[in-house]
């Protein structure tokens, strides 16, 4: 999640957010965008949902 260094494969706002326990395993592609404060809420927010999802039953899907 730096600030720079952005490549046509891995923009700026790029982050991956993984999640296992021992039924499943899975990581999601999220792209925030080049506020990089913002972000940081974002993922925290997204990783947080994650979580719950998981603790609940909800697909990632929905």
């Amino acid at each position: 999640m730096g600030p720079t260094g952005a490549t046509e494969g891995k923009p700026v706002g790029l982050v991956y957010i993984g999640i296992c326990d021992e039924k499943v395993c899975t990581a999601k592609e999220f792209r925030f965008g080049d506020n990089r404060l913002l972000n940081k809420d974002r993922t925290s927010q997204a990783a947080l949902d994650m979580l719950r999802r998981n603790l609940l039953g909800i697909s990632y899907d929905e």
